[in-house]
């Protein structure tokens, strides 16, 4: 007989992103023969909820940490009926914030804020794994009791702009980091050398017969029109690059391109990218559709799919549409190339609005180049989920043997 193995998943919510995605898809493929799956969330919520395996023991969520990562003014209610002592810390991070220009170390450095108003959970656990960077880790690291701690990178760190002194403490107490692509692995050990044993790569998981299932099942774009759609999925913020979308369409639409390129996911900076649209005269072609649990019908109806992101850890959605044999076009962030090879199953341009949208235009008017991409992308399997669950599964059982 198998004994299970208790596994517990910390993230702060299940709002929309790759990362979450992720993770629902994993813990939707994990042998339950084999492992007993928990899940913390920080806020119980976000539209993935729904998606999540019914047999996932979903445990009660942290509301304090979960109140201090909102915006100070929708955290005070929160924290003002459960300690106001953090609210006065909450109010002095905000204001400080202001101040800084590294606004992802300061976010990082917060934790030290809300850390000593959370006791070590209840339980034990044979593996925990902080399934996004910061928080969820730390949580894992100091909340925690397991055998077994694990973190996940979705992000090249040495762009992102973390603190690796910071990190440096809880990183050397876990038993491995985890990252999802060999550039993400690289950036990683550049900055962490003398742990270099413990960082490995287990890829966001891409199931292809569940994503063309799901593309199956609800009618997407509801409009009637019927010129070229064009569909960017990603966190609304300056990372994503949607800045650079607003102006590539605003130029395509000056050249007279019947287009509306829709965009999936909300985020920081949501209100200044409407702002945009609506300044440029958008707003009939630039369309902002929110969170959506199931992006796949969408994406199965675009016409081009449309990534212009500046940093990336591996992105999902660029998987996700390659699996539904779309046209792509990306532009170069760093590992942009591990993704994508040029002219074979996408194109790859310059982080310019200008030249983003001289990409486009042309993947518009020549469908022989939109054919030439799709027929090379109908030739090839881009599902790794037995891949993924091998290096799971590896993981965990090598970690856990009697030394």
């Amino acid at each position: 007989m198998i004994l299970k193995k208790k596994i517990l998943f910390i993230m702060p919510s299940l709002e929309g992103g790759g990362a979450e995605k992720s993770l629902v898809t994993l813990l939707g493929s994990l042998d339950r023969k084999l492992y007993d799956v928990h899940l913390l969330l920080f806020e119980q919520k976000g539209v993935f909820l729904p998606l999540l395996p019914d047999d996932v023991k979903i445990l009660e969520p942290i509301e304090v940490l979960g109140a201090f990562a909102k915006p100070f003014v929708k955290s005070i209610d929160t924290l003002q009926r459960n300690n106001r002592r953090l609210l006065m810390r909450r109010m002095f991070h905000s204001f400080n914030n202001k101040f800084k220009k590294n606004k992802v170390g300061q976010l990082q450095k917060s934790w030290n804020l809300v850390s000593n108003m959370v006791e070590v959970q209840d339980g034990h656990y044979d593996a925990v794994i902080g399934y996004l960077e910061m928080w969820p880790i730390y949580f894992a690291v100091e909340k925690i009791n397991a055998r077994v701690k694990i973190g996940v990178i979705h992000t090249n760190y040495t762009k992102y702009g973390m603190d690796k002194d910071f990190d440096l403490a809880y990183f050397s107490e876990l038993d491995y980091l985890m990252t999802v692509s060999e550039e993400c692995r690289s950036s990683l050990i550049e900055e962490f050398p003398h742990i270099a044993d413990k960082i490995n790569i287990m890829e966001n998981i891409i199931s292809e017969k569940k994503i063309q299932l799901l593309a199956d099942e609800n009618e997407g774009f509801k409009d009637e029109f019927d010129g070229m759609r064009l569909l960017t999925i990603g966190r609304l913020d300056y990372n994503k690059g949607y800045d650079l979308a607003i102006e590539a369409c605003s130029k395509l639409v000056e050249k007279g391109c019947n287009i509306r390129w829709y965009a999936m996911g909300t985020g920081p900076d949501k209100e200044k990218f409407m702002k945009m649209v609506k300044t440029a005269g958008l707003e009939g072609h630039f369309i902002f559709l929110g969170n959506i649990s199931n992006p796949y019908p969408y994406l199965k109806q675009a016409d081009i799919y449309v990534h212009p992101s500046r940093l990336e850890g591996k992105s999902m959605a660029v998987e996700e549409a390659k699996v539904l044999k779309k046209p792509i076009i990306v532009t170069a962030y760093e590992n942009a190339k591990d993704q994508i090879t040029h002219g074979q199953d996408g194109v790859i341009v310059e982080m310019d609005a200008a030249v983003l949208a001289d990409g486009i235009e042309e993947l518009i008017y020549y469908g022989h180049l939109r054919g030439s991409l799709v027929k090379h992308l109908s030739s090839r399997s881009f599902s790794n989920e037995q891949d993924v669950l091998g290096v799971f599964n590896k993981l965990i059982n090598e970690s856990l043997q009697p030394v």
